[in-house]
This record gives C-alpha cells, structure tokens and sequence, in this order.
C-alpha cells in the first residue's frame, strides 16, 4: 500500500472519527462525570428528549453503532465462502 493511498483512507475517515470523538466526550462530560461525582439527579436534556421520541432513539442508536461512514470490508479481505448456503459467522 502507498502513503497515497493510506492518506486518501485518513482523509475520508477524519469527519467520521471527529464526530464519534466528539459525541462520546458529551456523553462523558453530560452524563458519566456527574453521575461519577454523584451530581447527577435526572437525566439530561437531550436525553429526555431522546427517550420522548422514538425516532430519535433510532438514529441514535444507528449512529453510535454503525456511524457517519459505515465502512465493510473489501472482498479481497472476506473469507471465502464454502459451498451453498454456508456463513461466514464462527461456530
């Protein structure tokens, strides 16, 4: 692989990782501090408002487990498939 190549993945990947960083450090500095300290007496904003509509609640999730970026694996990474039918999954 080139530097050319490895710095055309660090740029496509800066937005999404900036935004993951970013999200996770709210969450501590709203969330897991106060409770840490004891400070924390009802959730937050944003978290209420989150818990009120379902919606939201989704896209959250959806972001916090797949991303800005959902990134998969080039074929040449994959197992190869055996026979018909068969997973990938580990048994």
């Amino acid at each position: 692989m080139r530097t050319a190549d490895l710095e055309k993945v660090q740029r496509r990947r800066m937005l999404p990782a900036s935004f993951t960083q970013r999200s996770q450090r709210g969450e501590h500095d709203m969330l897991i501090t106060p409770a840490l300290r004891g400070t924390l007496h009802t959730a937050p904003l944003p978290l209420r408002v989150v818990d009120a509509v379902p919606a939201l609640a989704g896209i959250t999730a959806y972001l916090g487990g797949i991303g800005l970026r959902p990134e998969h694996a080039p074929d040449f990474a994959r197992r190869p498939q055996t026979g018909a039918g068969s997973s990938n999954a580990r048994r």
